[in-house]
């Protein structure tokens, strides 16, 4: 009895698959999600004074993965670092200063303040790494140890933040042409001051005033802001904008202060008074 020829082509064709499937499996076996995960050296002491400020973690992952990095302490309080970032398989290295996400303790002083980063007190913490397959929902998680010291530092903090007027018209009639910005520094720091456009749109800078404050030092800063009209420019559109003042310093903790500034009837003047000629 012979077979058919459609029946053997088949039959063929599944052995080819089949060899196929086993050659893969045995030259790529399926891996952990998290191939690898270690730390450079497992004590930091994040100060900005150029020792052991920081350590490079590496890490491996195989498949598209979204990956959580935390960090919890002797009493359970836990700090993420990374947050569900997605990740393509790939080899992946970052340097790590003790600063997290913001977080808020019990002494702050300055309830309006937000605080973007900060580092993390000094203490012996267990390090998470969790990743999830982003097509099954498979997950993986590798742990370690490191250890903080050295690392009480004071945040930049912006103790003084006023803005007067916050309503302004940027028009040279000589009423409420301009608005000031006043902010006092506790620590060294890049201080930006910006406006946020009502709709969207790229950030308005302002530049500080020349004092005996240097921009990065401690102390009082002060902005003067006409909306560029006093420079023959067009003043931002009428609106209600929001003011940043933003503080980063050398470790990387970061806070932010804000207020609401209104600008109505802004425009360069179509008309110069001038006083009349003697005689």
């Amino acid at each position: 009895m012979r077979i058919p020829l459609v029946l053997t082509l088949a039959g063929a064709l599944a052995g080819v698959i089949l060899i196929v499937v086993v050659a893969q499996a045995l030259i790529a076996p399926d891996l952990p999600l998290i191939t690898e995960a270690v730390f450079s050296h497992e004590v930091i002491s994040p100060n900005a004074d150029g020792m052991e400020d920081i350590a490079v973690f590496s890490y491996t992952v195989s498949k598209t993965v979204t990956v959580s990095f935390t960090f919890e302490g002797s009493t359970g309080a836990v700090f993420a670092f990374r947050e569900r970032a997605l990740r393509a398989p790939n080899d992946y290295q970052v340097a790590f200063s003790g600063v997290v996400d913001g977080f808020s303790l019990p002494d702050d002083s300055f309830p309006d303040q937000v605080i973007l980063r900060r580092v993390i007190p000094d203490d012996i913490y267990t390090w998470r790494l969790v990743a999830i397959d982003a097509a099954s929902g498979a997950q993986d998680e590798r742990t370690g140890t490191l250890v903080i010291e050295g690392g009480d530092v004071p945040l930049p903090n912006i103790s003084e933040f006023t803005v007067s007027p916050t309503d302004f018209t940027p028009n040279q009639d000589g009423i409420n042409d301009r608005t000031q910005i006043n902010l006092f520094l506790e620590q060294d720091a890049d201080l930006s001051v910006y406006l946020l456009p009502p709709n969207g749109g790229q950030p308005l800078y302002l530049a500080e005033r020349d004092e005996e404050t240097l921009p990065h030092e401690r102390g009082r800063h002060l902005y003067d802001y006409d909306g560029g009209v006093d420079l023959n420019a067009d003043p931002p559109p009428d609106g209600e904008y929001t003011l940043m003042a933003e503080a980063q310093d050398a470790v990387g903790q970061q806070v932010r202060r804000s207020a609401v500034v209104t600008i109505r009837n802004g425009g360069k003047p179509f008309a110069e008074i001038v006083s009349q000629t003697a005689g």
